[in-house]
């Protein structure tokens, strides 16, 4: 076992490498800034000297965020699934599918924001005002 100012940022890469080749790309990076928040705190109670933090040395690691889009057949199970328990859900499936609006988008919506014969939404993400025909 070593004292925190006998850590050197190969020491620290090593065990970020390590995470990385079980392919924990997130939770490297999350073990990377929990060890520089360490060394600030270990810095703060004078265990080491101002200035010293080797995990801050070491390279941040890359996390590629894959996206899976559901197939029809994985979409129908949870649908089903769904109007067995709790109807409303159907029809917010139903109409995410149809208008392909967010989740948030969905859930936010009022029977107020169907005027002229449309429906009016408001994307939360950046505020784009769209309409369907009702």
């Amino acid at each position: 076992m070593q004292h925190l100012k006998d850590i050197t940022a190969l020491d620290i890469a090593e065990i970020i490498d390590a995470v990385k080749a079980e392919g924990h790309n997130r939770m490297a990076q999350v073990v990377r800034m929990v060890l520089i928040d360490v060394f600030k705190e270990a810095q703060h109670a004078g265990h080491v000297p101002p200035g010293f933090n080797p995990a801050q040395a070491t390279k941040q690691p890359r996390n590629r965020v894959n996206r899976q889009r559901l197939s029809l057949p994985e979409w129908q199970a949870i649908f089903d699934s769904v109007s067995r328990r709790q109807p409303y859900l159907k029809c917010g499936m139903l109409l995410a599918l149809v208008t392909g609006q967010r989740l948030g988008d969905i859930c936010n919506l009022k029977f107020s924001d169907i005027w002229d014969d449309m429906l009016h939404i408001t994307q939360e993400k950046n505020r784009f005002k769209t309409c369907y025909s009702a």
